[in-house]
Protein backbone atom coordinates (compact mmCIF):
# COMPACT_ATOMS: atom_id res chain seq x y z
CA UNK A 1 0.00 0.00 0.00
CA UNK A 2 1.47 3.38 -0.98
CA UNK A 3 0.60 7.06 -0.24
CA UNK A 4 -1.81 6.82 -3.09
CA UNK A 5 -4.36 3.59 -1.80
CA UNK A 6 -4.96 3.39 1.35
CA UNK A 7 -7.22 0.31 1.23
CA UNK A 8 -10.18 -0.41 3.68
CA UNK A 9 -8.24 -2.34 5.80
CA UNK A 10 -6.17 0.05 6.92
CA UNK A 11 -5.54 0.48 10.44
CA UNK A 12 -3.90 3.74 11.09
CA UNK A 13 -7.30 4.48 13.82
CA UNK A 14 -5.60 1.89 15.76
CA UNK A 15 -1.77 3.18 16.31
CA UNK A 16 -0.69 2.77 20.02
CA UNK A 17 3.00 3.44 19.85
CA UNK A 18 5.08 5.56 17.30
CA UNK A 19 8.45 5.61 16.89
CA UNK A 20 10.52 8.31 14.95
CA UNK A 21 14.19 7.92 12.76
CA UNK A 22 16.02 4.97 13.55
CA UNK A 23 18.28 4.38 10.70
CA UNK A 24 19.32 1.70 11.09
CA UNK A 25 22.71 0.77 9.88
CA UNK A 26 24.06 4.28 9.59
CA UNK A 27 27.66 4.87 11.06
CA UNK A 28 27.72 8.66 10.51
CA UNK A 29 24.38 8.75 13.03
CA UNK A 30 25.71 6.93 15.34
CA UNK A 31 28.86 8.67 15.50
CA UNK A 32 27.28 12.10 15.82
CA UNK A 33 24.03 11.29 17.64
CA UNK A 34 23.70 7.63 18.97
CA UNK A 35 27.17 7.13 20.75
CA UNK A 36 26.34 9.29 23.20
CA UNK A 37 23.96 6.26 24.65
CA UNK A 38 25.43 3.79 23.37
CA UNK A 39 29.05 2.05 22.89
CA UNK A 40 28.05 0.26 20.28
CA UNK A 41 25.05 -0.46 17.87
CA UNK A 42 24.08 -3.83 18.87
CA UNK A 43 23.21 -2.33 22.63
CA UNK A 44 21.51 0.25 20.92
CA UNK A 45 19.52 -2.37 18.54
CA UNK A 46 18.71 -4.36 21.30
CA UNK A 47 17.42 -1.36 23.37
CA UNK A 48 14.92 -0.38 20.94
CA UNK A 49 13.80 -3.71 20.33
CA UNK A 50 13.37 -4.13 23.99
CA UNK A 51 11.90 -1.09 24.73
CA UNK A 52 9.42 -2.03 21.81
CA UNK A 53 8.35 -5.58 22.91
CA UNK A 54 7.87 -4.98 26.31
CA UNK A 55 4.73 -2.65 25.07
CA UNK A 56 3.48 -3.96 21.78
CA UNK A 57 2.45 -7.91 20.88
CA UNK A 58 2.58 -9.19 17.08
CA UNK A 59 -1.19 -7.18 16.50
CA UNK A 60 -0.41 -4.11 18.04
CA UNK A 61 -0.13 -1.27 15.76
CA UNK A 62 3.13 0.92 15.49
CA UNK A 63 3.39 3.70 13.39
CA UNK A 64 7.47 4.43 12.43
CA UNK A 65 7.98 7.91 10.74
CA UNK A 66 10.62 7.26 8.49
CA UNK A 67 14.41 6.88 7.87
CA UNK A 68 13.97 3.27 9.23
CA UNK A 69 17.33 2.80 7.50
CA UNK A 70 19.58 0.58 5.41
CA UNK A 71 18.20 -2.84 4.91
CA UNK A 72 21.29 -4.87 5.83
CA UNK A 73 19.95 -4.13 9.33
CA UNK A 74 16.04 -4.43 9.02
CA UNK A 75 16.36 -7.67 10.56
CA UNK A 76 16.42 -5.63 14.00
CA UNK A 77 12.47 -4.60 12.82
CA UNK A 78 11.90 -8.08 12.18
CA UNK A 79 12.56 -8.62 15.56
CA UNK A 80 10.35 -5.84 16.44
CA UNK A 81 6.74 -6.96 17.28
CA UNK A 82 3.48 -5.45 15.85
CA UNK A 83 1.57 -4.64 12.81
CA UNK A 84 3.77 -1.80 11.67
CA UNK A 85 2.99 1.08 9.44
CA UNK A 86 5.40 3.29 7.64
CA UNK A 87 5.15 6.69 6.71
CA UNK A 88 8.61 6.93 3.97
CA UNK A 89 11.47 9.41 5.15
CA UNK A 90 13.82 11.05 3.04
CA UNK A 91 16.35 8.14 3.07
CA UNK A 92 13.83 5.83 2.40
CA UNK A 93 14.81 5.02 -1.10
CA UNK A 94 14.35 1.45 -1.56
CA UNK A 95 11.36 0.33 -3.51
CA UNK A 96 8.34 -0.48 -1.63
CA UNK A 97 8.87 -4.56 -2.40
CA UNK A 98 11.33 -3.98 0.01
CA UNK A 99 9.72 -1.95 3.23
CA UNK A 100 6.21 -4.82 2.13
CA UNK A 101 8.31 -7.39 3.81
CA UNK A 102 8.54 -5.74 7.44
CA UNK A 103 5.80 -3.18 7.05
CA UNK A 104 2.14 -3.91 6.87
CA UNK A 105 1.16 -0.35 5.28
CA UNK A 106 3.69 2.01 3.33
CA UNK A 107 3.02 5.65 3.00
CA UNK A 108 4.50 8.50 1.51
CA UNK A 109 3.24 11.26 2.94
CA UNK A 110 1.75 12.56 5.96
CA UNK A 111 -1.24 10.65 7.68
CA UNK A 112 -4.17 12.10 10.20
CA UNK A 113 -5.50 10.04 12.47
CA UNK A 114 -8.08 12.71 13.93
CA UNK A 115 -9.06 16.10 12.08
CA UNK A 116 -6.15 17.87 14.29
CA UNK A 117 -3.53 15.37 14.94
CA UNK A 118 -1.12 14.96 11.53
CA UNK A 119 2.16 12.49 11.71
CA UNK A 120 5.26 13.04 9.27
CA UNK A 121 8.15 12.32 8.72
CA UNK A 122 9.39 15.83 7.63
CA UNK A 123 7.86 18.59 9.81
CA UNK A 124 4.62 20.02 8.15
CA UNK A 125 3.02 23.51 7.81
CA UNK A 126 -0.19 23.31 10.45
CA UNK A 127 -2.44 26.09 11.40
CA UNK A 128 -2.70 26.79 15.57
CA UNK A 129 -5.03 23.98 17.24
CA UNK A 130 -3.41 21.23 14.71
CA UNK A 131 -0.21 19.42 16.33
CA UNK A 132 2.10 17.95 13.88
CA UNK A 133 4.34 14.58 15.39
CA UNK A 134 7.34 14.13 13.11
CA UNK A 135 11.10 13.14 12.90
CA UNK A 136 13.42 14.45 10.90
CA UNK A 137 15.01 16.99 13.00
CA UNK A 138 17.15 14.93 15.44
CA UNK A 139 18.49 17.80 17.74
CA UNK A 140 16.55 20.52 16.54
CA UNK A 141 13.53 21.48 18.24
CA UNK A 142 11.34 24.46 15.86
CA UNK A 143 9.98 27.19 17.80
CA UNK A 144 6.46 26.76 17.40
CA UNK A 145 5.15 24.61 20.52
CA UNK A 146 2.15 22.22 18.56
CA UNK A 147 5.44 20.67 16.77
CA UNK A 148 6.46 17.51 18.23
CA UNK A 149 9.90 15.82 17.36
CA UNK A 150 9.73 12.70 18.36
CA UNK A 151 13.47 11.22 17.44
CA UNK A 152 14.80 8.83 19.20
CA UNK A 153 17.68 10.33 20.87
CA UNK A 154 14.86 12.77 22.40
CA UNK A 155 12.47 10.28 23.18
CA UNK A 156 14.87 8.48 25.53
CA UNK A 157 15.65 5.43 22.93
CA UNK A 158 11.59 4.28 23.17
CA UNK A 159 8.07 5.11 21.51
CA UNK A 160 5.66 7.44 22.57
CA UNK A 161 1.92 6.37 22.65
CA UNK A 162 -0.80 7.80 21.42
CA UNK A 163 -2.20 8.85 24.87
CA UNK A 164 0.72 11.02 25.22
CA UNK A 165 0.04 12.11 21.83
CA UNK A 166 -3.86 13.07 23.16
CA UNK A 167 -2.36 14.46 25.97
CA UNK A 168 -0.20 17.72 23.74
CA UNK A 169 -3.40 18.09 21.93
CA UNK A 170 -5.56 18.39 25.14
CA UNK A 171 -3.65 21.22 25.66
CA UNK A 172 -3.94 22.99 22.58
CA UNK A 173 -7.93 24.85 21.62
CA UNK A 174 -9.82 23.94 18.46
CA UNK A 175 -8.72 26.36 15.38
CA UNK A 176 -11.77 29.21 15.08
CA UNK A 177 -13.62 28.85 11.68
CA UNK A 178 -15.46 32.14 12.82
CA UNK A 179 -13.84 34.14 10.22
CA UNK A 180 -14.53 31.41 7.60
CA UNK A 181 -18.17 32.03 8.79
CA UNK A 182 -18.11 35.67 8.23
CA UNK A 183 -16.24 35.49 4.63
CA UNK A 184 -18.69 33.06 3.42
CA UNK A 185 -21.22 35.26 4.82
CA UNK A 186 -20.16 37.88 2.30
CA UNK A 187 -20.02 35.93 -0.67
CA UNK A 188 -23.09 33.92 -0.21
CA UNK A 189 -25.94 34.47 -2.93
CA UNK A 190 -29.33 34.75 -0.88
CA UNK A 191 -31.00 34.41 -4.76
CA UNK A 192 -29.77 33.50 -8.28
CA UNK A 193 -27.45 35.65 -10.28
CA UNK A 194 -29.71 36.49 -13.57
CA UNK A 195 -26.18 36.30 -15.64
CA UNK A 196 -25.39 32.82 -14.30
CA UNK A 197 -26.51 29.51 -15.38
CA UNK A 198 -26.98 26.99 -12.54
CA UNK A 199 -27.09 22.83 -13.64
CA UNK A 200 -29.21 20.52 -12.15
CA UNK A 201 -26.17 19.84 -9.61
CA UNK A 202 -26.17 23.26 -8.41
CA UNK A 203 -23.18 23.57 -10.17
CA UNK A 204 -22.61 27.43 -12.01
CA UNK A 205 -22.36 25.97 -15.59
CA UNK A 206 -19.09 28.09 -17.04
CA UNK A 207 -19.71 27.31 -20.53
CA UNK A 208 -23.73 28.66 -20.73
CA UNK A 209 -23.00 31.64 -18.45
CA UNK A 210 -20.88 32.62 -20.60
CA UNK A 211 -23.07 32.33 -23.87
CA UNK A 212 -25.87 33.74 -22.05
CA UNK A 213 -24.04 37.06 -20.86
CA UNK A 214 -22.61 37.33 -24.92
CA UNK A 215 -26.09 37.07 -25.47
CA UNK A 216 -27.22 39.87 -23.13
CA UNK A 217 -24.49 41.65 -24.80
CA UNK A 218 -25.61 41.56 -28.08
CA UNK A 219 -29.35 42.93 -27.00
Amino acid sequence: MNGEGRNKMSRIKDIKFIWGDLHLGSKSLFDKIYSKTFKCKEDYYQTIIEENNRRAGDSTVVLFLGDVGFVKDFWVLEKMKGYKILIKGNHDHYKDKVYEKYFKEIYDHPIYTHPRIIFSHVPTLVEDGIINIHGHTHEITLAKDNYFNICPERTGYQPVTMKWVNRRLSKFKKPSIKFLEEWFKDIQLTKPREDLVVNEDGLIDVQKSLELRKEKENE
